[in-house]
């Protein structure tokens, strides 16, 4: 985003305050915040680029500061870590200097929808230097695209395609790596911890055998960016400038409100014709369908649309040209509309129910108010899960604070040094490192071929549902992890019926009675169901339980761990559904849990990363798996590791933990630290307890109580010395 003229036209943007009201809402919770804009550095484009830029629409725009200072560092050779929010023209802030010097550039994006979006906007700008005599071109390779030239000024590729190019050596791209000066990074946040390391060693392997060129690494937000520094001298031995700038932000109500007529609200919100867009997110596909259909019922003219994965691509293209051009005015979308695209004039952002992590909040969050036309922003929160009222009961902005994660710096990790040895045994004939993996030469092959950026190994997976393909990627390890027979595709609104070769078949929940008639292990699963419902004085109702989150799915995994780094192996041993209720069953408030008996689990995946057992007793599982899920929390709030990145379960004996990719985070971590915070935190530590709800609702609910708290912490701290001790003694 980048301001274009200091003198707008405002666009027509309306409170939502009334219209909350008017529908039967109750405001629980209003806050306003004001607006942040970057500091400016005193000069326009045209006054730091001179002439060059006339031709652009931006020549006369004053630079934010952020700008300035990574531009000048480029120009001068230097690295770049720019840390920068939304909206704050992180593009502009190299690409401007990119075009006008020259350099050839590479620039890596996490997915096709921002990689596209950029593609355009950049291909805008080379165009109008081109126009004016300075010629300049902006190509475009991955796996199904090949738009580069080798007079690209700016190519744009993935982590995915590049790593692929890396380990052949072959293909346009390579050519390319040989002359160039600059390498773009960016939504550096956007990775896992692993696919970081990747990043970086892929830009070794760039500095070391192709090219010398600088590197701007940009995100909107991260921790350890010290470390993230070191690590990039290492890398080309260029001096790194690292830069901060404040995001573009409006200033912005918030209200939470509660107890209304959605429908009304939305449908008033089209009926009085602002000029923004309202982006209302949810978390299935079938609520966004649901909320259209209803609205449309209502108002048929009214401009509402949705954007998801089971829409074809040409529909959501012309969604997304509908809000920009101002033809649709709210649009409903579980995840597509998250990051990355573009729609313009976005001044209002629903979230019909919290997303079950607040990075997603964050995100869905940054979609608004980036441009200088819109005059104020808004967020409405509407609780749609009995969660959504816990989180906001305990304090949204404390949850807020647990998204953003950070860098860490990783002493040594084996899995890097397993691509590194097999790297320089295919690529420069020197094998020697691979009696240190127990590998042969046809062994190494295997596994050269298996290591890729995302995963490990080679399978892909299509998703049906209702017998219509679905525009997602689907791993091997999604397939064992999730997609299993019984299954509950929350997003999609569906359950998994079964896996034949590399198509995972599900049915939405709207057809599940129709099809149980036909799958026995099903229609017993529904009846279960139905029976507990009433037994507990609730009507049974699945898309409804499923909205509230009153109803999840979860496979159950096993796992064989290599205590150490090695080769892990996991496999699902059954699917159970969880029911939540108002009551309590035992002194530990379980759910009810439904096994879904006789739907076959398929397949397992095998992967390297670093895993280990550890004893720990107890007479209750249920205590114990709580313990692994504490801990988890408690290395999210002292080290600032994605909750994600850690997998574990316990029995009433023994603890099985393992990082879910191979980042050297278990052997890394300072156990004396997490120590001394489960030592001196209590029941009342509002951070971990949500920490912990991000993790597994129903041990947040159980560590309410004091007694029950402490009797987990211990276990924890069990875990604690134990995992210390088995990972001392494995490294």
């Amino acid at each position: 985003m980048l301001l274009i003229s200091c003198a707008v036209k405002s666009l027509h943007v309306d409170l939502s305050r009334d219209l909350l009201i008017n529908s039967g809402f109750r405001i629980l919770h209003e806050e306003f915040s004001e607006g942040v804009v970057p500091l400016l550095c005193g000069k326009r484009f045209r006054d730091f680029f001179g002439d060059f830029v006339n031709a652009l629409p931006i020549a006369d725009v004053e630079m934010y500061s952020h700008q300035c200072a990574t531009a000048e560092a480029l120009l001068f050779g230097r690295n770049v870590l720019l840390t920068a929010g939304t909206g704050s023209g992180k593009t502009e802030a190299w690409a401007i200097s990119a075009l006008i010097a020259g350099f050839k550039t590479l620039v890596i994006y996490p997915n096709k929808a921002l990689a596209n979006d950029q593609v355009r906007r950049l291909r805008a700008y080379a165009k109008q230097l081109t126009d004016a005599g300075i010629p300049r071109s902006v190509g475009e390779i991955h796996a199904d695209t090949d738009e580069l030239d080798m007079e690209d000024s700016i190519v744009i590729t993935n982590p995915a395609y590049l790593m692929t190019v890396i380990k052949s050596r072959r293909g346009k791209l390579a050519r390319y790596l040989g002359a160039l000066d600059l390498v773009v990074i960016d939504e550096f946040a956007f990775y896992t911890l692993t696919q970081q390391q990747f990043l970086l060693e892929m830009l070794r392997i760039i500095s070391r055998e192709y090219s010398h060129p600088r590197i701007a690494i940009l995100t909107a937000t991260l921790g350890g960016i010290n470390e993230l520094k070191n690590e990039l001298e290492s890398i080309n031995n260029r001096d790194v400038e690292v830069i901060e700038g404040a995001p573009f932000r409006r200033r912005n109500i918030t209200y939470v409100a509660d107890g209304g007529d959605f429908i009304d609200y939305v449908t008033k919100l089209l009926v009085r014709n602002e000029d923004a867009v309202t982006i209302i997110f949810t978390e299935t596909i079938n609520t966004a369908e649901k909320i259209r259909r209803k609205v449309k019922a209502r108002c048929n003219d009214c401009p509402i649309a949705t954007h998801h994965s089971r829409l074809t691509r040409d529909r959501r293209i012309k969604v997304e040209e509908g809000l920009r051009n101002g033809s649709i005015k709210v649009v409903v979308s579980p995840r597509t509309l998250e990051q990355g695209i573009d729609i313009g004039m976005v001044a209002r952002v629903i979230h019909y129910g919290l997303p079950r992590e607040p990075m997603t909040y964050i995100q869905r969050e940054g979609r608004k108010g980036r441009r200088l036309e819109i005059p104020f922003t808004e967020t409405v929160i509407i609780p749609v899960k009995d969660m959504d009222k816990e989180i906001i009961n305990e304090g949204l902005s404390e949850w807020v604070s647990i998204g953003p994660s950070s860098y860490m710096r990783v002493g040594s990790n084996k899995y890097l040094e397993l691509f590194r040895t097999l790297y320089e045994t295919f690529r420069h004939g020197n094998d020697h490192g691979l009696t240190a993996f127990n590998l042969d030469r046809k062994q190494a092959r295997s596994v050269w071929r298996n290591i890729q950026f995302y995963n490990y190994g080679l399978s892909q997976y299509v998703l049906y549902v209702n017998g219509v393909p679905i525009d997602i990627s689907v791993s091997k390890r999604d397939v064992v992890e999730y997609y299993q027979p019984g299954n509950i595709d929350l997003v999609n609104s569906s359950i998994v019926i079964n896996i034949v070769g590399n198509k995972v078949r599900e049915v939405s929940i709207d057809r599940v009675r129709e099809i149980a008639k036909e799958i026995p292990w099903l229609s017993n699963a529904l009846n279960r169901y139905i029976k507990i419902k009433y037994s507990i004085g609730e009507k049974p109702n699945i898309e409804e339980d499923l909205e509230k989150g009153r109803l999840e799915g979860r496979v159950l995994l096993n796992a064989y761990v290599p205590n150490g780094f090695g080769m892990l192996r996991e496999w699902p041993e059954g699917v159970m559904w969880i029911i939540e209720h108002q009551f309590s069953v035992n002194e530990y408030e379980e759910p009810i849990k439904i096994m879904i008996y006789d739907a076959p689990p398929v397949g397992s995946y095998r992967y390297y990363t670093y895993g280990y057992e550890v004893p720990i007793s107890s007479d209750k599982a249920v205590i114990n798996q709580a313990a692994v899920t504490i801990l988890f929390a408690t290395i999210r709030i002292t080290h600032g590791i994605n909750t994600q990145h850690l997998m574990g379960f316990a029995t009433t004996d023994t603890a099985k933990i393992w990082e879910r990719e191979p980042a050297g985070v278990l052997q890394s971590l300072d156990y004396s630290k997490i120590t001394e915070y489960l030592l001196t935190t209590s029941y009342t530590d509002k951070k971990l307890r949500l920490a912990t709800a991000v993790i597994d609702e129903y041990t947040y609910r159980i560590i309410k109580n004091q007694e029950t708290f402490e009797a987990i912490r211990d276990k924890a701290l069990e875990l604690v010395r134990e995992l210390r001790y088995v990972v001392k003694h494995n490294h």
